[in-house]
């Protein structure tokens, strides 16, 4: 794996770590943050893997459909992934209001923790 691309991966995972460690400390709003995170990292590593840069968060998820899910690289379950965890990442920091249970905040932390080692084993047998 290229030197750029590992640096990249490895993000995501701090990420992940991140949230474990939020979670454990029953901070579920901001372990989801760093649940969409790990996979909006981890994507940028598949994007970059391409050549391709994106800064903004929608055309990371267009880019990541157009290349992976349409051309059948990834399965559809991974764009749902990458959606829901921007979802709801967006609401519980802009909803003041919004509440996110403990097995929500796990279930989410799952789907991180799934996509980020797709990539990882992905960008491994590739690069």
């Amino acid at each position: 794996m290229k030197d750029t691309i590992r640096t990249i991966i490895e993000k995501a995972e701090e990420f992940l770590s991140d949230g474990k460690y939020l979670l454990e400390d029953e901070r579920e709003e901001a372990s989801a943050n760093r649940a969409y995170y790990a996979a909006f990292t981890a994507t940028r590593a598949l994007l970059h893997s391409l050549e391709i840069e994106v800064k903004s968060h929608k055309g990371v998820q267009v880019k990541f459909s157009q290349h992976f899910i349409k051309a059948g690289i990834f399965e559809p379950k991974y764009n749902q992934i990458i959606t829901t965890l921007f979802d709801v990442k967006q609401r519980v920091d802009y909803d003041y209001y919004s509440v996110l249970e403990l097995e929500q905040a796990q279930l989410l932390m799952e789907y991180a923790e799934d996509f980020v080692l797709k990539v990882r084993k992905y960008l491994e047998s590739t690069l």
